[in-house]
């Protein structure tokens, strides 16, 4: 699937980049949702070096 793509699922998760940082334990996928990434988008470095 590509990044920022949403998925036909309950709550609508999406397909979110994430840096190496962000992979812990306690990771939650289902924190990203259609309702929640455009805020975290502004937060995010995922693409700083692409």
């Amino acid at each position: 699937m590509a990044p920022l793509s949403p998925r036909a699922r309950p709550n609508a998760l999406v397909s979110m980049p994430v840096t190496w940082a962000q992979v812990k334990r306690g990771l939650d996928p289902a924190a990203y949702t259609i309702h929640t990434v455009p805020q975290l988008l502004n937060k995010s470095k995922a693409w700083a070096d692409y």
